[in-house]
């Protein structure tokens, strides 16, 4: 095994690597950072220049503190292949600060202390190592390291040192450079003086080979056939585990050769993940599916490898243990995941030529002395990891019991609950609901949440009309006496102290409006026990809105308009719902303003399978744009509005928030740039025995995380596709009274996706990419309706990892030199705000190509090539 993708504290070839996971090396690498940012604000250390400002080797001259006085870049680039003795720094870039400096040169020193003065000329400062400008990483060699030196005048000089990718390895105060071993990429190694900084880059090149599970695959390796049903799966993405090492030395030889047949005769395919997905940093492996007319599969070759080369892994598996119990086939492998996070670090990042380092995937299959494919998909990484948690109803869940039934005379009593997924889990906990008998008071299962993770509003007990508003902050849930048929599918805003109320019942049978008392849409101030309505201005006169919602920082709603008058709203505007409106909102005056339609769905009046119109929206970070569903067909029974179930169908597009221009979301619903469907087909409905209809119109339901995150926002989505050969029944077969929902060969296709979406896209762009399943919802549930939210913020001095997690905005080192990030109210020494820290405009980040978004600093999304 390689270096940092083995079990951790094992020694390879003699040298011992760090007990540190993956996350904890990219968290020290932002402590680093900026605990060399601010020893310099503290005179004890040069300032350190963003890994954005460089490009190969740059010299760069500052006369404050802050960043106005970069200078340019200077002509050496780095050549992952080259060899280099020497000096490596004497290029110099024209920076506009001042050259000479009186620093007191005693050996040493870093540029202060006592002692005389003399002109010392850090125009000469420079980095020399005799080294390669590569360093390659092989399994189960020692590490390599480099050693640099810096000098002033050709002599010798005491230097601050720091690298800007501490996941990618760290410098010592004598200039001593070693790799962590597990990622790779282009890392820059600074020196500076007083207000002089020179970098260089060199490449780390990672080069790995498994046979087999490895001790740290343990999680991943089935040890029974209940591991297979429980919670989120294996992996937390389901099949059935990594397969065994393979023994037999003439079958891993034909693996290794490489495939002789491209499969075709045998009609192999990969199902899942699809080609050109965007997967950010720090979510779990995907599940390798594929089939073919075979049927089956001796053994399996995987490759991972970046665009760069700057990450290179390839894996030999047998056939999973477990199907020996099972009696299944062998049609589907995971990725390991420390493997899939090492990679996934490693790519995403911008190559020179503004183009994103992408991920590559190949699988080749061995059966009966053949290899086949290879088959192969590219992805492309988000820099950047999602954080905040996911909270969706789940029905068929085993964390409750609240409903009991019979099915052909066996107990077949299940839950109804709104769980929670964080990133990084491999099975959901939950958030709402309990263990109750037949009356199903322990029901949850409708919401709605605010966006920054503080309050969830949800409905059931029995009685859709009746809710409870639970403070995710303390973990205090109250029912809200009185109060019935009033807020259901409510909006909350960001902080969770208001409510706009949805004045339209999800179906016949989920009566949640009163018409009488509670017929139209108010404004509801949450804070009050109970909740009172508020005295506000602006709201068109009888307004009906239909699910509505607040943007991420409060200042726009969205909703389906069913009626209403005044307010700048149309004489002549339908009420039939396919009308999606957006008005503005000052939350200190409780004043709604500006009333517009920003998209029309589609609806109709047929008498079976109605179409109800827009709804489900869900405003972007940007607050520019907005997603909704549109209901292409509506239920059978048209019992339901803009529902999932009974037959309906929908699609995700997505719209201006200024004007009436939207646009269908192709790559997400599953569609290539043709508008013809990437998506496998099948029988049971997808693709096969319903008409026109497939996969890309079983879209519904979506919310968008309320910041960006590597460039990219993240739509959480229900689809009813399906997830590979994992879950391929009726599309609609999910309510748990109807099948038996325990039984792994019936997983039900009602499931939770993501999918990237560019917020700088064009209004008639597609900004979307294709989705991936979500990691961790349980397997064997039906689920939906996922809200993603910030996690209650972290108060001043609580461990973090970005700034977006703390109230105060800001996450920095707790001290100075500390690699222990805390949650903090200011920038402290620093001028700027790091991605993913507080900003109120583009000037407040540190990074010049950064947006100002939702409140926090984010960086543009790579350059991808669809």
């Amino acid at each position: 095994m390689m270096g940092g993708i083995t079990p951790q504290g094992r020694r390879v070839a003699g040298v011992r690597i760090e007990e540190k996971t993956l996350a904890r090396a990219v968290n020290e690498s932002a402590a680093e950072q900026r605990a060399a940012e601010q020893a310099v604000a503290n005179g004890s250390a040069p300032r350190v220049v963003p890994r954005w400002a460089v490009l190969g080797l740059v010299v760069l001259g500052f006369v404050t503190p802050g960043l106005a006085g970069c200078g340019g870049t200077a002509d050496v680039q780095g050549d992952p292949g080259a060899t280099v003795g020497g000096s490596a720094g004497d290029s110099q870039g024209s920076g506009t600060g001042a050259s000479t400096f009186d620093v007191d040169p005693e050996p040493g020193g870093k540029g202060s202390g006592g002692g005389g003065t003399k002109d010392f000329d850090l125009d000469t400062l420079t980095i020399v190592y005799d080294g390669p400008t590569t360093l390659d990483i092989h399994e189960g060699e020692e590490l390599p390291t480099l050693q640099f030196t810096a000098t002033v005048s050709g002599e010798p000089t005491a230097v601050g040192w720091s690298v800007d990718r501490g996941e990618i390895g760290s410098i010592d105060d004598d200039g001593l450079f070693t790799p962590r071993g597990n990622v790779g990429g282009w890392v820059t190694i600074r020196a500076g003086l007083n207000d002089k900084v020179v970098e260089v880059k060199i490449f780390v090149r990672i080069v790995s080979t498994q046979n087999g599970p490895a001790a740290a695959d343990a999680d991943q390796v089935a040890g029974d056939a209940e591991e297979l049903r429980a919670g989120g799966g294996i992996g937390g993405v389901g099949g059935e585990g990594l397969g065994a090492a393979i023994t037999d030395e003439d079958l891993l030889d034909l693996l290794t050769a490489g495939a002789t047949d491209d499969g075709s005769s045998q009609d192999l395919e990969m199902l899942y993940p699809y080609d050109g997905t965007v997967f950010p940093r720090g979510m779990l492996a995907p599940l390798l599916m594929w089939r073919w007319d075979v049927g089956d599969a001796d053994a399996v070759h995987i490759e991972l490898r970046t665009l760069s080369g700057s990450f290179t892994w390839t894996g030999s598996f047998g056939r999973p243990e477990i199907l020996a119990t099972t009696g299944r086939s062998f049609i589907r492998h995971p990725i390991p995941q420390r493997v899939w996070a090492a990679a996934t670090e490693s790519a995403g990042e911008s190559l020179e030529d503004g183009s994103s380092d992408t991920l590559h995937l190949s699988l080749s299959i061995a059966h009966d002395g053949t290899v086949y494919g290879p088959l192969t998909r590219t992805f492309a990484i988000a820099p950047g990891r999602l954080s905040g948690t996911v909270y969706y109803n789940s029905y068929g869940t085993a964390l409750v019991e609240n409903f009991q039934h019979t099915r052909g005379g066996q107990p077949n009593d299940f839950g109804a609950a709104v769980l929670a997924i964080r990133s990084g889990e491999t099975a959901p906990t939950l958030a709402s609901g309990y263990d109750s008998a037949d009356d199903h008071g322990g029901c949850r299962a409708c919401h709605t949440v605010s966006a920054q993770g503080s309050h969830l509003l949800v409905q059931g007990g029995g009685d859709d009309r009746k809710s409870w508003l639970r403070n995710l902050l303390d973990d205090d849930e109250a029912y809200l006496t009185g109060q019935d048929s009033i807020f259901a599918w409510a909006a909350l805003s960001p902080d969770g102290s208001l409510a706009l109320t949805n004045a339209v019942n999800a179906s016949k049978h989920n009566e949640t409006v009163d018409p009488v008392n509670h017929p139209y849409s108010r404004l509801w101030d949450m804070t009050t026990d109970p909740p009172s309505p508020v005295d506000e201005t602006g709201l068109p006169e009888e307004l009906r809105a239909a699910l509505p919602t607040f943007s991420p920082d409060g200042s726009q709603v969205a909703f389906a308009y069913l009626g209403g008058s005044g307010a700048d709203v149309p004489e002549d505007l339908p009420t039939d719902g396919s009308q999606l409106a957006v008005m503005d909102f000052d939350e200190a005056t409780r004043t709604f303003s500006n009333f517009r339609v920003v998209a029309t769905g589609n609806a109709n009046d047929a008498a079976q399978y109605r179409a109800h119109g827009a709804g489900w929206p869900s405003f972007v970070p940007t607050g520019d744009r907005v997603v909704f569903q549109n209901e292409v067909r509506g239920s059978k029974s048209n019992e339901t509005y803009i529902g999932t179930r009974d037959e309906a169908r929908g699609e995700l597009w997505w719209a201006s928030t200024t004007e009436a221009r939207s646009v269908r979301l192709d790559y997400l619903n599953g569609r290539n740039a043709d508008g013809v469907s990437y998506l496998p087909i099948a029988g049971n409905k997808h693709g096969i025995g319903d008409g026109e209809y497939d996969d890309t119109t079983l879209s519904y339901e979506p919310t968008v995380a309320p910041v960006v995150t590597g460039g990219y926002a993240w739509v959480v989505f229900t689809s009813r596709r399906m997830y590979g050969n994992m879950a391929v029944t009726d599309p609609w077969l999910s309510d748990p009274r109807n099948y038996d929902f325990k039984d792994y060969d019936q997983v039900t296709t009602k499931k939770l996706w993501v999918a990237a979406i560019r917020v700088d896209a064009a209004p008639d762009e597609d900004p979307s990419y294709p989705a991936f399943y979500l990691p961790a919802q349980e397997l064997l549930a039906g689920n939906a309706r996922g809200y993603w939210v910030l996690d209650p913020c972290k108060s001043d001095g609580d461990s973090c990892a970005t700034g977006d997690q703390c109230c105060g905005g800001f996450c920095r080192p707790a001290e100075p030199g500390s690699t222990e990030l805390v949650c903090s109210t200011t920038t402290t020494t620093l001028s700027c705000s790091q991605e993913q820290e507080r900003c109120d405009t583009a000037a407040d980040c540190c990074d010049p190509s950064a947006n100002c978004t939702g409140g926090f600093c984010a960086r543009p999304a790579p350059v991808i090539v669809r």
